[in-house]
């Protein structure tokens, strides 16, 4: 059908197959996904749709992607045992990823440990049908908590086609495998920008199977300037990495708090003498920025 269907604040247990599937347009919210054994899969919509502010827990893959101008925001995932959190290359379609946008996506547990499948990676291609197309992909703030399986797996098949993708903002603790793309098909203008690895920017050795088509944006690259300071030499802080507490000697009443997305945050603050200083126990470990009017500090939550 070419009616827009809605699907809004539900529950489902133990689906054996997907949670939520349409053949026409949809507009997907607040669909909160535990699946059963078996290879239950989550969302699966087409052409024109958006899924919005979902929590999924399947067997399978978490969100199918076989659509066109598409729009994916805040989604929470437990990875489980099989499936990829998002999936391209399924069935006999040609368009598998075409002028969509992946933003704000968390995986708060993956449960899958050593791989080489490309069903078990956060971001993959599954399937070895020739003549796919992903094509103007946008993926951008994804945080991954704990150990993953893999951040990405891209195995672009016979006379298929990657074309103008964006990675940007991961950060994710750890890998088992390393990420992957290997290009079989045509792969050009693929950005990998401000990807993180525990602390670390990833480089362009960590990524297997990678060519000329890929451009690795650095960490300093980051959103809004947060990691651009005209002058960080006066500036020191302190501990870094922290934990409950961080100090900013000669800091600044402006000074506030950013995330790797150039998001400002809501942290207590206080003063000593000269020094400004943050109270950061509900922090989640990650990077981040602190920020004033003409400086910036890269500090990290242990």
């Amino acid at each position: 059908s070419n009616y827009t269907k809605y699907a809004s604040d539900f529950c489902i247990v133990k689906s054996r197959h997907f949670a939520y599937q349409s053949n026409g347009p949809s507009i997907v919210d607040g669909i909160k996904c535990f699946g059963g054994k078996g290879n239950n899969d989550g969302i699966g919509v087409r052409d024109n749709s958006s899924i919005k502010n979902c929590f999924l827990k399947v067997q399978d893959e978490n969100i199918k992607t076989n659509m066109t101008n598409v729009v994916i925001d805040n989604i929470v995932f437990h990875k489980q045992a099989n499936g990829n959190c998002i999936g391209f290359g399924f069935g006999n379609m040609t368009i598998n990823g075409l002028n969509c946008t992946y933003t704000n996506l968390y995986v708060v547990r993956d449960d899958q440990t050593l791989t080489t499948s490309e069903n078990k990676n956060i971001i993959g291609w599954v399937g070895s049908d020739a003549g796919k197309r992903v094509e103007d992909l946008t993926i951008k703030n994804l945080r991954v908590y704990g150990k993953t399986a893999c951040l990405f797996k891209i195995n672009v098949t016979s006379k298929s086609t990657w074309k103008n993708v964006l990675f940007e903002n991961f950060w994710v603790d750890a890998y088992y495998n390393a990420p992957s793309i290997t290009p079989n098909g045509a792969v050009s203008n693929f950005q990998i920008k401000n990807v993180y690895i525990g602390s670390n920017c990833i480089t362009r050795s960590e990524i297997a199977g990678q060519g000329a088509f890929l451009t690795l944006g650095g960490c300093s690259d980051a959103p809004n300037d947060v990691n651009n300071p005209k002058s960080n030499s006066d500036l020191m802080a302190y501990p870094n990495p922290f934990n409950h507490f961080i100090k900013i000697e000669n800091g600044s009443s402006d000074m506030c708090f950013v995330d790797i997305t150039g998001r400002t945050l809501n942290v207590s603050k206080y003063y000593e003498g000269t020094n400004v200083c943050f109270a950061t126990t509900n922090l989640n470990k990650g990077i981040y920025f602190i920020k004033s009017k003409d400086k910036t500090i890269k500090v990290i939550k242990q």
